[in-house]
């Protein structure tokens, strides 16, 4: 029986598909577009499928030539700027694409495979008011950009299914989450990139939006949580993240210390609605076991070193 890692060439499915394929049987699915690439998977042994999850008859030939027995599914257009840009296009991959999944998961309703669904904490919108509270598993989705909506409606989708075709599903909401192979559009490569190139950075707004990081390793490690005791876990949401919080200032900082950059950043306009601040209450998975191993100064030196001995992988 196989692992079907939807997204797996991309920045956390890549995380997820060397790592099972160190043990387990795994099927990559990945469309290969601008931020997915077949190099992200090092030389992990597993089976490559490229495929849209939005291309029916492909995804029914998977399914159909493989024995799928989980499903990991991590494939998603991520970056809030492109749904701002271009939301259609973030909906039909992050919802329409995660139907046509479960569509083709439910089709022999006496072998459903397991899924996994890697979701995130900005489904729960902005914590504009700074009181230091913390959004539970339990409290109510408000998303304030096109990306966190689709995600949120993926989420209501998997639940239907579940109630609707018996579906069994563990879904982790993660803090943003950062590491090696994370394509330059993200706040930490982006500044990192820059840096090493002696280009200036650009910082939002006031650069004050905070949030909490967590190292792509310790993600990794919470989807196997979920994936070795998932018959105690189906049916549940687990938020997965950190509880050190960093203003996008910070960040900036934190990596010019790094890299010995000694320019301001230039501030420019703000993303047309940006969250001040999301925090999570992640104590319902600590209670299994799951720790944060790495922490942010740790994973930054980290991710630093990689684009550092990397330059070819982000220069492309």
């Amino acid at each position: 029986m196989s692992v079907l890692v939807t997204g797996g060439a991309g920045f956390i499915g890549s995380w997820i598909s060397r790592h099972f394929a160190e043990k387990e049987k795994v099927v990559c699915l990945d469309a290969l577009r601008y931020s997915g690439r077949r190099k992200n998977l090092g030389n992990a042994s597993l089976e490559f499928v490229h495929v849209d999850i939005c291309e029916t008859e492909a995804l029914k030939h998977v399914f159909a030539t493989h024995d799928i027995r989980t499903v990991i599914h991590a494939a998603a257009e991520s970056h809030v700027e492109c749904s701002y840009a271009d939301p259609l296009n973030v909906t039909t991959t992050n919802v329409l694409g995660t139907q046509v999944l479960l569509e083709e998961m439910c089709r022999d309703k006496e072998n459903i495979p397991r899924l996994i669904y890697i979701s995130t904490d900005e489904i729960y919108g902005d914590q504009a008011d700074l009181t230091g509270s913390e959004d539970l598993e339990t409290s109510p989705l408000c998303p304030s950009n096109p990306y966190a909506a689709s995600k949120a409606a993926a989420e209501m989708f998997i639940s239907a299914y579940a109630k609707s075709y018996g579906l069994e599903c563990v879904t982790l909401r993660f803090n943003n989450v950062y590491g090696e192979y994370q394509y330059p559009e993200k706040i930490i490569p982006a500044f990192c990139t820059a840096m090493l190139k002696g280009e200036e950075c650009l910082l939002q707004g006031s650069g004050e939006h905070r949030r909490r990081y967590i190292y792509a390793e310790d993600c990794v490690k919470a989807v196997e949580l979920a994936y070795k005791h998932f018959d105690e876990l189906k049916g549940q949401v687990f938020n997965v993240g950190s509880r050190e919080e960093k203003s996008n200032r910070d960040v900036f900082d934190a990596l010019s210390g790094l890299l010995g950059y000694e320019k301001e950043p230039t501030f420019v306009s703000d993303r047309p609605y940006n969250d001040t601040a999301y925090r999570t209450n992640d104590d319902k998975i600590r209670e299994l076991g799951w720790v944060q191993r790495v922490g942010f100064d740790e994973g930054l030196e980290r991710t630093v070193r990689w684009y550092r001995e990397n330059v070819g992988w982000w220069e492309e």
